[in-house]
C-alpha cells in the first residue's frame, strides 16, 4: 500500500479494487466494484464496449501491437454496461463511470488477482481482462499495463535442487491438472503410456483443488492404485493415501523464497529440529533415490 498512498498524494491517483467482498484494501479504495464470483469477464467486456464508444481506445497501438480485429468490435459493441449489469450485479452506471476513470488514465495499472482465475471461466477471465491495458495503449507508459505474478523476476538456478541437468526425458511426463482423467485412465492424457499405478505426492492436495473433482475422486477410489503422501497435516487427499509420511513445516527447514508480488529473494532458515519422524522433500526424494540405485553424475 505504500506505493498506492504515494501515487495518491503525489499524482492523484485513485484506487479501484475489483472483489465481490467488501474487503479491507475495498474499504479505502475510491471505488469498489463486487461482481459476482467468476463473472469478471463480462464486467471487463462492457468496459471495453465502453472505451471503444466513447473515443477511450488507442487505435494506433491497437494495429500496431495487438491483433485486434473489426471481429472482435463487433462482438463488443452488444456488449453493454447494461447486459453486463444483469451478469455481474454492477449497475450498469458504476461499470461506465469506472470505464471512463479507466480510459482517461494513460498510466492506468491492473494488479490482477489469483482468486478469479480460479472458476470455471477463470482462463477467459484473466484474458480479457489483460485485454483492457492493450484497448488503452497503457503498456507504453512508464508504470502502465498489467502484472500477474512477478515470480518471474527471480532468476534462480535450479539445476541442484530439482536435477534439472540429470533428467531423463524420455521418460512421460503428465500433466497434473488433468489428474482426473489420467487416473481413470483417458489414453490421451497418458500419452499412449501405461496407467498410473503409483503416486508419491508432495506439496498439493489434488483432491480438494485439482479441476474435474468427480473424475479426481473416483481416480483415487481405485483399488490398483498406490499412494503415498508426504504432509504436515491430515488433507483430504492424504485421507485416500496408502501410506502418509510426515513432512517437515516451515520452520523445520532452510528455505529460499521468492514472490508473486514483490521483488526481494527471501531466505528462510530453520528454527527448530525437526519434529518426530518429520523429513524434508529435499530428504525424502534423495533417501528414495538412494534406495533406487541412482549415481551422483559427474559433470567434469
Amino acid at each position: 500500500m505504500h506505493h498506492i498512498t504515494r501515487a495518491r498524494k503525489e499524482h492523484g491517483a485513485k484506487l479501484v479494487v475489483v472483489d465481490p467482498y467488501r474487503t479491507k484494501t475495498a474499504e479505502i479504495a475510491d471505488v469498489h466494484l463486487d461482481p459476482r464470483p467468476g463473472t469478471d469477464g463480462a464486467l471487463a467486456c462492457a468496459v471495453m464496449h465502453v472505451l471503444l464508444r466513447e473515443g477511450f481506445t488507442d487505435r494506433d497501438y491497437l494495429a500496431r501491437h495487438t491483433d485486434f480485429s473489426t471481429a472482435l468490435e463487433s462482438h463488443l459493441a452488444s456488449r453493454t454496461p447494461e447486459w453486463a449489469a444483469e451478469i455481474t450485479g454492477v449497475k450498469a452506471t458504476r461499470i461506465e463511470g469506472f470505464a471512463r476513470m479507466y480510459g482517461a488514465a494513460k498510466r492506468s495499472w491492473i494488479r490482477l488477482g489469483y482468486g478469479f482465475s480460479r472458476s470455471r471461466n477463470g482462463a477467459a477471465n484473466v484474458h480479457a481482462v489483460s485485454c483492457l491495458p492493450a484497448m488503452t495503449g497503457a503498456w507504453q507508459h512508464k508504470g502502465g499495463g498489467a502484472t500477474a505474478s512477478l515470480s518471474g523476476t527471480f532468476v534462480v538456478d535450479m539445476t541442484l535442487i530439482e536435477g534439472l541437468d540429470a533428467i531423463d526425458h524420455t521418460t512421460r511426463a503428465l500433466d497434473m491438472s488433468r489428474l482426473g482423467a489420467v487416473l481413470t485412465g483417458d489414453a490421451s492424457d497418458l500419452a499412449g503410456g501405461p496407467p498410473v499405478t503409483a503416486m508419491l505426492i508432495q506439496n498439493t492436495n489434488p483432491m480438494a483443488v485439482a479441476p474435474d473433482s468427480g473424475l479426481v475422486h473416483a481416480g483415487f477410489a481405485r483399488d490398483d492404485l498406490f499412494v503415498c503422501v508426504h504432509e504436515q497435516f491430515m488433507t483430504d487427499t492424504a485421507r485416500m493415501a496408502d501410506i502418509v509420511l510426515p513432512a517437515t513445516t516451515f520452520l523445520e527447514h532452510d528455505d529460499v523464497y521468492t514472490s508473486y508480488g514483490h521483488t526481494f529473494l527471501q531466505l528462510g532458515p530453520k528454527v527448530i529440529e525437526p519434529v518426530g519422524e518429520a523429513r524434508s522433500n529435499h530428504e525424502v526424494l534423495c533417501g528414495l533415490a538412494t534406495r533406487l540405485g541412482a549415481r551422483i553424475r559427474d559433470s567434469r
